[in-house]
């Protein structure tokens, strides 16, 4: 089995379980999880782009991810820019340079890479599961939409954060208290990772075969998409963010299902 499974089973398990934990209450579990999940994900996400890309492209996917996201937050934190008047507490752990928590980049790598590999196929020719080639033309509108996947990820995940009391808007939001000007900072912080990655990796064409392994991180994102809608309807956050999360991650989601099962089947015709 190879070592992405093992880590996307585990992120799996862990879940449910989180869920379970905070039904009943169960603070240690809770606390041991919110950090467990984003790393496990971050885990299969490293582990997988080393595998789809390569060792050395990999290693700078992963610190391009990381030292952006974090560069975006600490100027959030400090100065207000790009995602609005917001401090971190001190329950996810040690900050970086007095702001961040080490955490928060985790918690953007764990969606960034599967939205990057999921909306590959939103820019297809046919909605197949092989042909996808990584051509100029089709590079700025993959970059725009898979942005635009790890924003709509962000829907579920700050009015969680928030109601736990592990970051804090002073100014308040339309959004369950969470102001516009995060998600446009959600975007453009993805946006720019993804301008990133497409140079590092080059616009050439992607590894083309239908196996499992290769498709995972497609899998991992719509296991992100089905998990915190069921959550947030359930256990998290109510059943208004969760139909919001189930439409706005449903809507870079559905459309790689659909033509996964009748994109070449129409195309034959």
């Amino acid at each position: 089995m190879p070592i992405t499974a093992v880590f996307l089973g585990l992120y799996l398990v862990a879940m449910p379980a989180y869920c379970l934990f905070r039904v009943f209450q169960v603070q240690a579990g809770i606390m041991l999880l919110t950090f467990a999940m984003p790393l496990l994900m971050s885990a299969f996400a490293i582990a997988h782009m080393a595998g789809q890309y390569g060792w050395r492209n990999g290693v700078g996917m992963t610190l391009s991810a990381i030292g952006i996201s974090l560069g975006a937050e600490v100027l959030g934190v400090s100065t207000g820019w790009l995602f609005g008047d917001y401090v971190y507490t001190d329950q996810l752990g040690p900050k970086a340079f007095g702001f961040v928590p080490w955490l928060i980049p985790f918690a953007w790598l764990m969606v960034l890479y599967p939205a990057w590999e999921l909306t590959k196929y939103d820019v297809m020719a046919d909605g197949s599961k092989s042909t996808f080639a990584f051509h100029p033309s089709s590079f700025t509108l993959h970059a725009v939409l898979a942005a635009l996947a790890v924003t709509a990820y962000d829907l579920s995940l700050d009015p969680r954060m928030v109601a736990d009391g592990n970051w804090i808007w002073h100014s308040g939001g339309f959004y369950f208290g969470i102001p516009f000007s995060n998600f446009v900072g959600w975007f453009i912080t993805a946006w720019v990772i993804f301008v990133v990655w497409g140079r590092l990796i080059g616009l050439r064409e992607a590894k083309t075969d239908r196996s499992l392994n290769s498709i995972m991180p497609v899998w991992a994102y719509l296991v992100l998409w089905i998990g915190e809608t069921i959550a947030n309807l359930f256990f998290w956050s109510g059943p208004v963010v969760g139909l919001i999360v189930f439409g706005a991650m449903g809507l870079f989601a559905m459309p790689v299902l659909w033509r996964w099962q009748f994109g070449k089947a129409t195309q034959e015709k």
